[in-house]
């Protein structure tokens, strides 16, 4: 690498570049990969020296990083991505610089060009006179907009960037009521089958520990196994459950306990024996204690026969009792085990079982903590109890471990974890691979925080909430997307994640690729190899995304 020369870090100081928009046209052609001197020169048409001086000019203004080869700085990204903003941003950015703001104290918020000549003499003694003129010059060119009547801007710096707040690691789960029985309470069956949505499958002792961890240790689990293979809402393989595809399709079901009931298959059943023996009560005492139970947990009594459709009604407010889904044991084979390897290498197969465990956010942890999960995972000193992130699954792809991988030893460092969740978790693969369309194609697609939510836009078009649209997308690819609607792993933290991990930072209401690891992905040789996985799907991803269309929130 070149050394600095001592003009260099003086240019630094005192910048030699005179043109916001020549400064423009260049942190553009940095956001989309080129950053070598000699692709700089051909993009904007000068000689080597005078990009050297407008890079130094990135840096003056915190647009750039102080780095060997040219990289965005979340203000940089902000600026060069922020649209009707951006004379805002630069003008944020003027009046953050330290000379700048030391420039405007001392001539009273007008610096006339010997009030400039004075700072840059104070700043840089050493400086030959003509050279001092030459850099008031530039000095004035680049502060103008701020200067101007139009610019005008509320006082204060702003907030040009927003990190994303630090999140905690995995809740523990809430308590479970058991006011409505220990066997087949419909509030545990449900509290089971939300975790098995949310992992694709659990271990037996993962069922045990989770019931545990809710304060229900005293429950045997033996009869909610039961109750979800009657209802077809998963596969009994091995010493696990896998969740079904009947049971995705119906995930909205799992959203309260009177879902959980109105859906049985078995307690529907036995609605319609009660209708058919409404005449002959006597026989009405024979039936299943178990949905006796259930009767009261929805309509809050004992069934009564002769008010039964009104009780319904009550219940069902506006809907019908036939247009609920209704659950069956006949559901098919289990889905056979997916190939060993990471969901990057895949996602061209249908049929993948694409998950978001709250496990993920163990992430927060780093290194250390993800190798501890491991060396625990090895000893199974957490065979019974919440499912980790060094669980081994067979078919489903959500976290750092694929399919059938055996448990690596250790992770070496920060950009190993940043491998394992690109190539790994599926819904991480595909944000990234929205960002990266964001950054190297002009179709208007943005990731935007907007009131608390996440979005998918268009142009001005909203597509709907991101994790919404990864879902819909995963659908139309033919895969398997178990999460539940509500209550699972939030857009805030896989977003929070992505930022801790250095793939993405958030600046103003936009997210965007990290300037660093987007050059590390067209530079470097490793993470080079998974562009060429990441680069197809992204095409794909936004082919997709051109053909949804809705309006505004």
């Amino acid at each position: 690498m070149r050394a600095t020369t001592t003009a260099e870090v003086i240019g630094t100081v005192i910048p030699n570049a005179n043109s916001p928009q020549l400064l423009t046209h260049l942190l553009e052609m940095i956001a989309r990969g080129v950053r070598s001197t000699r692709g700089l020169q051909e993009a904007l048409g000068v000689d080597g020296r005078t990009v050297r001086y407008y890079q130094q000019a990135g840096q003056w203004l915190s647009f750039l990083t102080d780095d060997p080869e040219p990289v965005l700085s979340p203000q940089g990204l902000s600026y060069v991505y922020g649209g009707p903003a951006r004379q805002e941003l630069y003008v944020r950015s003027v009046l953050s610089q330290p000379f700048v703001a030391g420039l405007l104290q001392a001539s009273g918020g007008r610096p006339t060009d010997r009030d400039i000549e004075r700072a840059i003499q104070r700043a840089s003694p050493q400086l030959a006179w003509s050279t001092v003129q030459r850099r008031t010059s530039a000095i004035r060119g680049l502060i103008a907009p701020a200067l101007s009547d139009e610019a005008a801007i509320e006082e204060g710096p702003g907030q040009l960037q927003l990190p994303l707040a630090q999140t905690p690691a995995m809740k523990a789960p809430a308590p479970i009521q058991l006011k409505h029985g220990r066997s087949f309470n419909p509030e545990i069956y449900r509290y089971i089958l939300c975790y098995l949505l949310d992992y694709g499958e659990l271990t037996l002792g993962h069922v045990r520990g989770l019931l545990d961890s809710a304060g229900a240790q005293a429950i045997p689990i033996g009869g909610y196994i039961d109750l979800a293979l009657q209802r077809g809402d998963a596969h009994r393989v091995g010493e696990r459950l896998v969740v079904s595809r009947a049971a995705v399709e119906r995930a909205e079901m799992a959203a309260s306990a009177q879902s959980i009931i109105l859906t049985d298959g078995g307690w529907r059943a036995h609605l319609e024996e009660v209708q058919r023996l409404v005449d002959k009560p006597r026989y009405l005492e024979r039936l299943s204690q178990r949905y006796r139970l259930w009767d009261r947990r929805l309509f809050g009594h004992e069934l009564k026969p002769e008010q039964l459709q009104e009780d319904l009604a009550r219940v069902l407010r506006d809907r019908s009792i036939d247009s609920m889904p209704r659950t069956s044991p006949d559901v098919g084979p289990p889905p056979a085990p997916s190939p060993a390897r990471p969901f990057l290498m895949l996602w061209e197969r249908p049929d993948l079982l694409i998950t978001l465990p709250p496990s993920l956010a163990q992430l927060w942890e780093g290194v250390a903590g993800l190798n501890g999960r491991l060396r625990n995972a090895r000893h199974r000193t957490d065979a019974v109890g919440v499912p980790t992130l060094a669980y081994r699954p067979t078919v489903a792809h959500g976290g750092v471990i694929h399919p059938g991988e055996l448990l690596p030893r250790a992770i070496a460092d920060q950009r190993s974890i940043r491998q394992r969740m690109l190539t790994h978790v599926p819904y991480v693969t595909l944000i990234v691979a929205a960002l990266y369309v964001h950054r190297t194609r002009d179709l208007g697609l943005s990731i935007t925080h907007h009131h608390g939510r996440w979005l998918v836009r268009s142009h001005r078009h909203v597509l709907g909430d991101l994790l919404d649209v990864v879902d819909a997308f995963g659908r139309a690819r033919g895969w398997v997307v178990s999460r539940r609607p509500r209550g699972g792993q939030s857009a805030r933290v896989v977003m929070g994640l992505l930022e801790r991990h250095g793939m993405v930072v958030q600046t103003d209401d936009k997210a965007m690729l990290h300037d660093l690891f987007f050059a590390q992905l067209r530079d470097d040789a490793e993470e080079r190899e998974l562009l060429t996985h990441l680069e197809p799907l992204a095409s794909a991803f936004a082919s997709w995304l051109q053909t949804q269309t809705t309006g505004d929130p």
